[in-house]
């Protein structure tokens, strides 16, 4: 992805953001804390309907964006997948404002549509923090006691995933009874 990089009063273009130096930084990270520290509700600001639109008007642009890639001609131009050119700038512009803007919207969704916890929800909210820490003591022995069935890899996974996150989790909140387990991780 292309970005910027300052350097003191000099602003630098570069495909690839490099490991920075010392009293360098990004020009994404420095709007970043710009808007950041600007007074406000910062929350107040992201819950407006403008994301939404945002969103929505990134992915109406993508057809134009195709055209301009070459997308009628049968062959897309090179310049597209990278490089300090304006197809590759276009896309990169494009790809991070929709991406933000679809993350801000479905944040504000959620928000406002799930703003409750059942007794489920709490106790595994709860337990989150020790179902992390003790995860790989159940997942790894379940791997291995199931790696002699031969089935497609996927459909493996599907059948599998749903029974290791609710052992994850009656596990540890038995764990949690104990006392000093319930120290130590809860």
């Amino acid at each position: 992805m292309l970005d910027f990089i300052i350097r003191g009063d000099e602003i630098f273009l570069l495909e690839l953001t490099p490991r920075l130096e010392s009293g360098e930084t990004t020009l994404t990270a420095e709007v970043v804390r710009y808007i950041a520290e600007q007074p406000g509700d910062w929350a107040a600001l992201m819950a407006t309907k403008t994301w939404l639109w945002f969103a929505i008007g990134c992915i109406l642009a993508l057809p134009f964006l195709m055209i301009a890639f070459g997308a009628l001609s049968g062959t897309l131009d090179e310049r597209g997948f990278g490089g300090a050119n304006w197809l590759s700038l276009s896309y990169s512009l494009w790809e991070g404002f929709l991406c933000i803007s679809m993350v801000i919207t479905i944040l504000n969704w959620f928000r406002r549509r799930f703003d409750h916890q059942g007794r489920l929800a709490q106790i595994m909210s709860r337990t989150s923090f020790a179902v992390y820490i003790i995860h790989p003591a159940i997942i790894v022995p379940l791997a291995l006691s199931l790696s002699d069935i031969h089935m497609n890899l996927s459909l493996k996974f599907l059948l599998v995933a749903p029974i290791a996150i609710v052992l994850c989790y009656l596990i540890t909140y038995g764990l949690l009874k104990i006392p000093i387990v319930r120290t130590i991780l809860g």
